[in-house]
């Protein structure tokens, strides 16, 4: 019994109902040795009841301990885990924000080299007309001087007809006999 808290009141109460019984009865009469057992049984019966309660009660009392002591653990366990969840879940949208942001980032990058060669593109496409525009002005330019030397040639062609057809007339007026003569 010394294993059960509170064993020392029992074993305390036991030894006295033992003395008790122990020492003789100061009494004028003697009681009747049959009476006298009955009534020893009956204390006897009385402390082991008593020893008994007091031993359902330490056990109860245990028990209501060791029952408190597992929900306790039982709630910490459902509180780590819940905080746990909390952590994975909040892991996993952090996980998540930093991939629609890496997604956002990506796009954004397309979208201005996508720009970059479409205005490196129109450039060029302005370019090519600019060129196509200077090409085509050169030879108009070309073929304007090349027209107006043609025109000079034509005037210098038809001055030097005129001069030998002035000179042939000259040459056939001084040819025929004068009608003085």
């Amino acid at each position: 019994m010394a294993g059960y808290k509170g064993a020392s009141d029992v074993e305390g109460i036991l030894d006295q109902a033992i003395e008790t019984m122990k020492q003789p009865e100061q009494q004028e009469q003697k009681p009747d040795p049959e009476q006298q057992k009955m009534q020893g049984q009956l204390e006897l019966e009385k402390i082991r009841t008593q020893s008994k309660e007091k031993e359902l009660g330490m056990k109860l009392q245990n028990d209501m301990q060791v029952r408190k002591q597992d929900m306790e653990m039982d709630i910490q366990t459902q509180q780590a885990a819940a905080q746990a969840e909390m952590q994975k879940e909040h892991g996993k949208m952090q996980n998540e924000l930093t991939v629609i942001a890496a997604k956002m980032e990506a796009d954004v990058q397309t979208e201005l080299l996508t720009s970059q060669i479409n205005a490196q593109q129109a450039d060029r496409a302005v370019e090519g007309e600019i060129q196509k525009a200077i090409a085509v002005a050169k030879i108009k330019v070309m073929e304007v001087k090349e027209g107006k030397k043609m025109d000079m040639q034509m005037k210098l062609v038809d001055k030097a007809f005129d001069r030998e057809e002035n000179e042939k007339d000259r040459q056939a007026q001084s040819a025929q006999p004068t009608k003085e003569g």
